[in-house]
């Protein structure tokens, strides 16, 4: 039961391999200051409460699975598209709140998946989630640094590239699981 609980790192690892340095990459690749990193940021948060509205209406027309593994694969595509994309600051804006509308749509189908897997665990399981969620930030940002640190941007876009394929992955190794 653990497994699918931990889904939710892998994936909140992958978007916070790029979302924890944000504001750096606006910062250097535009020249803003406080105020253009803040309305980058608001645009994220505001594009992630839709998300999860957005997430749930897809659990509940498609169920849990097949958002989240279409969540899967458009972080791929979002994650070094925002780190590398050499796009103009409003073309990023609108980048960074598709993304964020992607990335927070998992919440709601996880939440659902959970549910289904966990039956008479459920409470057990939606605690262990939300831990999960910490977990994964904590990780995706020391990866994120490590990544930069070591490799610039472009090191940054391929380990969030290849975290959100490993939350695939993981995704669709759980799913089987559970089936059994």
């Amino acid at each position: 039961l653990l497994l699918p609980v931990l889904f939710t790192t892998t994936i909140m690892a992958a978007v916070y391999v790029v979302y924890t340095f944000l504001g750096p990459l606006i910062e250097g690749r535009y020249g803003f200051g406080r105020d253009g990193v803040t309305a980058y940021l608001t645009l994220f948060g505001i594009a992630a409460v839709f998300g999860n509205f957005i997430g749930g209406f897809c659990a509940d027309r498609f169920g849990p699975s097949r958002p989240l593994i279409g969540i899967c694969l458009l972080q791929i595509l979002f994650l070094p598209t925002v780190a590398l994309a050499p796009v103009g600051p409003v073309a990023m804006g609108v980048l960074v709140t598709a993304w964020s509308l992607c990335g927070w749509s998992f919440m709601t189908p996880q939440q659902s998946r959970l549910v289904a897997i966990g039956s008479d665990r459920t409470p057990l399981m939606l605690s262990l989630n939300a831990s999960a969620i910490y977990l994964g930030v904590a990780i995706g940002s020391a990866i994120g640094g490590m990544s930069l640190t070591a490799g610039g941007w472009t090191a940054v876009a391929v380990v969030a590239c290849l975290v959100a394929g490993l939350a695939l992955v993981h995704l669709i190794a759980s799913d089987r699981l559970a089936a059994r």
